[in-house]
């Protein structure tokens, strides 16, 4: 067991996988933690107990030995909260003529991208007290079930797990003239605003092509859009597209499908 403690000490964060290449047994990483001498900071992550490790320590490793890379795809999904699968590998975006670096730790997929495309939608987040670019949440996401589900942005769960203040604005699609018509009323429309501000920072749709109507909830988020800029664009009617117009109206109270008391 002192061999783990020696590697969480040289390489900061365990994963489990690690155990691998030594022959150990993973049983003893949660015997250590039993003993106090682990912490599990994530699922299949372990550090020292007196560490200041976060689970995205690999970013930080990683964002030190090649400073002008920028964390994308599976990695930057992963920062995000939604992670499609978990990568082993941390996914570090270059650019398209810059030397490819060679590091032991931690492992790295490489992907080559334009200039311009380094330098857009790309965020900075300070992990661990170091600046990590990371390209922007403002992902949809798509379940292409019957009826389909669709989200962007910050969801409830995340904004309840986090801290996040919010409101809501939520338009059931019972009330929609194009869902009726077509006979696909059980969906609805969901939009969350910053209180304080009025702008949106996430939409869940469920509902038939709700993956055809998200793109407009990203492109909201991604511009900082508020609820009035959303709900006084013109929507052709009768179409499933007005529900994120009507969404933003129930959220400030001026909507006329529904009765909801105006925001005072």
């Amino acid at each position: 067991m002192e061999r783990i403690l020696e590697l969480a000490e040289e390489m900061g964060v365990l994963r489990a996988r690690d155990m691998n290449p030594y022959g150990i047994p993973r049983v003893h990483l949660s015997r250590l933690c039993a003993a106090g001498k682990l912490q599990r900071i994530a699922r299949g992550l372990y550090a020292l107990p007196d560490s200041e490790i976060t689970e995205h320590h690999t970013l930080v490793e990683a964002y030190k030995r090649v400073p002008k890379g920028v964390v994308c795809l599976l990695s930057a999904l992963q920062y995000h909260i939604i992670p499609t699968q978990t990568p082993f590998e941390v996914w570090l975006a270059i650019g398209e003529k810059a030397w490819k670096p060679r590091i032991d730790y931690p492992p790295l997929r490489i992907m080559r991208f334009s200039q311009a495309t380094l330098n857009t939608g790309v965020e900075e987040h300070r992990i661990e007290g170091v600046p990590v670019r990371v390209f922007a949440r403002v992902i949809p996401s798509v379940a292409y079930t019957d009826p389909e589900i669709a989200w962007v942005g910050v969801t409830e769960i995340e904004a309840k797990e986090k801290g996040i203040d919010y409101k809501v604005g939520k338009f059931p699609w019972a009330a929609s003239g194009r869902a009726l018509g077509i006979a696909r009323g059980e969906g609805f429309t969901k939009l969350l605003f910053n209180p304080e501000t009025d702008q949106v920072i996430g939409a869940g749709i469920v509902g038939v092509n709700a993956g055809e109507l998200i793109s407009e909830c990203a492109l909201a988020i991604e511009m900082g859009a508020e609820a009035a800029d959303i709900g006084l664009t013109i929507h052709p009617h009768p179409t499933l597209s007005e529900t994120v117009a009507m969404a933003a109206e129930a959220f400030e109270g001026t909507i006329t499908d529904l009765y909801i008391p105006k925001r005072i």
